[in-house]
């Protein structure tokens, strides 16, 4: 356990060490940071809008079952 731990530590300690990110830094000096959370911000709405609609289509589809059999 304690050996565990130990690599936890120092795995988390030399992650603190790590130099900045040199392609944030490009995009957001460059303005493409916008594009990239404009398109991120796209994706998730799709998904979200498409887990939205299957959740409906499959609550009609389990109340059209219980309906039929109750």
């Amino acid at each position: 356990m304690a050996f565990i731990l130990l690599i936890f530590f120092s795995a988390t300690l030399s992650a603190q060490n790590s130099e900045p990110v040199e392609m944030a830094d490009l995009f957001y000096r460059e303005g493409k940071i916008y594009l990239v959370i404009a398109i991120v911000s796209i994706v998730f709405g799709g998904m979200a809008l498409y887990l939205f609609l299957m959740d409906r289509k499959i609550t009609r589809i389990e109340k059209k079952i219980n309906d039929k059999y109750v």
